[in-house]
């Protein structure tokens, strides 16, 4: 991670590598570094910080994974992996897009970009992806050919999954929910997220069957663990599986389930 933040930072003020390490240290001993085949001395971190314009801590803790690093990208992830109109402006604004860590600066530019995008802001997210994120999308966009931090892999599934959605690719779509399924804590509000996706995108690829045991599945968790205020949503699902399925008389029936459920919930919000 050390080595692609090097080459963005390197990119942006266009010095090569030899440049970079004159006088400090051979190429081939940096190359060494940058594959984490040696440490980074702090005073090299230093001289090369200098000329790259950063702070020391932005080139030494670029690969920190510690469990204090883990837990804020966890935090951000949890926070912006809700629908966008749950997420207040201001909760977004004050998330730093800079961090000594790439786990925590990665995840955040991700959950951002996906927050913009279900906003319909396409002058911020081609911003964020012109200024930042083509260049890591580059380097890690297969999450699944690669040893990341696992707060960062939920971010980039999340973020390819919203990409194929927009992009009405749902073999993609269904291939990262069900990566994404598979990291998410079974029976939490964000796993149960992830199963209306998969079920989406089984009934967009006509595997109907699959579509109706991730139904029964997610309905069996929902009234197990009283969760009832994810009926709604997830009986507007099954009104699409029925739909696909010429069940026209049922789907009325779960849009109609759907909405008795949107009401109660609504009432017992305000009680």
């Amino acid at each position: 991670m050390l080595k692609e933040r090097i080459e963005l930072l390197s990119k942006r003020k266009q010095i090569s590598r030899k440049d970079l390490v004159e006088g400090l240290v051979t190429q081939a001993h940096f190359a060494n570094i940058l594959a984490d085949r040696y440490p980074l001395p702090e005073d090299l971190a230093e001289a090369i910080a200098g000329r790259l314009g950063v702070s020391p801590s932005y080139i030494l803790k670029a690969a920190a994974q510690d469990e204090e690093t883990l837990e804020r990208a966890e935090v951000i992830f949890e926070q912006m992996s809700v629908p966008a109109s749950a997420i207040f402006e201001v909760t977004v604004h004050a998330l730093a897009d800079r961090d000594d860590t790439l786990t925590v600066e990665l995840t955040t530019a991700l959950m951002k970009a996906v927050y913009y995008q279900q906003l319909n802001d396409a002058t911020a997210h081609e911003y964020i992806h012109t200024s930042y994120l083509n260049f890591y999308l580059e380097k890690y966009g297969r999450p699944d050919d690669i040893d990341l931090p696992r707060p960062l892999v939920k971010a980039l599934l999340f973020y390819k999954i919203q990409y194929y959605r927009s992009k009405m690719a749902f073999v993609d779509v269904l291939t990262h929910a069900t990566r994404l399924s598979e990291l998410a804590l079974p029976g939490s509000e964000f796993w149960l997220s992830v199963q209306n996706i998969k079920m989406e995108a089984y009934i967009q690829v006509k595997q109907y069957e699959e579509a109706k045991q991730v139904f029964e599945l997610t309905m069996r968790h929902v009234y197990d663990q009283r969760m009832f205020h994810r009926l709604s949503g997830l009986y507007v699902a099954y009104s699409g599986y029925c739909f696909a399925m010429g069940l026209v008389q049922e789907a009325l029936s779960a849009l109609t389930m759907a909405e008795a459920h949107l009401v109660y919930a609504g009432n017992q919000e305000i009680w």
